[in-house]
């Protein structure tokens, strides 16, 4: 199968030697960008409490989506685990880190 590069100007330009996502077949693999302004390129330091909030679990060096939080809804929507997260919760369950959340807040 082809890899194709997917390039936007609509989006910040990756910092480093990244793309903004690559397509193999029908799969495309995105990646994360830093919290800046499209057009000022300024950081963004703080969070409106009208972002959409993703809550991710990490279990070992792998993330899952566990809940997700609009303002709309003022509540949160919890994402069944998957089976592989229950399977790697378990054999993490003794490991040293533990399990870890990551709040990621989208405008």
């Amino acid at each position: 199968m082809d890899k194709i590069v997917i390039r936007t100007d609509k989006a910040p330009i990756p910092t480093g030697p990244f793309n903004q996502a690559i397509r193999v077949g029908n799969l495309v693999f995105t990646s994360g960008q830093a919290g800046r302004n499209r057009e000022t390129g300024k950081m963004v330091t703080s969070v409106s409490d009208d972002a959409t909030k993703l809550v991710f679990k990490k279990i070992g060096d792998r993330y899952f989506l566990s809940q997700i939080w609009t303002s709309a809804r003022g509540q949160g929507l919890q994402v069944p685990p998957s089976s592989l997260e229950k399977e790697l919760k378990a054999a993490n369950s003794g490991f040293a880190g533990g399990e870890k959340t990551v709040i990621v807040a989208l405008r």
